[in-house]
């Protein structure tokens, strides 16, 4: 072990995180149990969004075996995880709707701009 590193270890430095030990193990055995072909890997990240806090980040099924951490490391579409901060913030800010308020996801239309869902089907009212 490097001296550096030793002479860290050994100074008392106290480090607090948000960690959940519990949701941290539970969400390590998740990507392992759900994603059990060899060569799909997977990442999961846990936010607590009451707090703002990380409290889970697993980046794939064997970090000692692979060392790159896909939860941080790698470059990915966020796709639908996205739309919370695209659509939705948005439409509260603008709107002062409730938080609770269903919204329609009927066909819509400005000017010639008519966004469609991938299926092209419209979803009708959902929270």
């Amino acid at each position: 072990m490097d001296k550096k590193v030793k002479k860290l270890l050994n100074s008392g430095v106290t480090i607090h995180t948000a960690l959940d030990t519990i949701l941290q193990t539970q969400s390590k055995t998740a990507v392992q149990s759900k994603i059990g072909v060899n060569d799909i890997e997977g990442a999961l990240v846990v936010i607590q969004h009451h707090t703002h806090e990380l409290v889970s980040l697993i980046g794939g099924k064997d970090y000692k075996k692979n060392s790159f951490n896909r939860a941080y490391q790698s470059y990915r579409q966020p796709g639908s995880a996205i739309k919370p901060l695209l659509d939705y913030a948005p439409y509260l800010e603008e709107t002062d709707a409730d938080i609770n308020q269903l919204v329609s996801g009927a066909s819509y239309c400005s000017n010639s701009y008519c966004p469609k869902n991938y299926s092209g089907e419209a979803m009708g009212w959902s929270h």
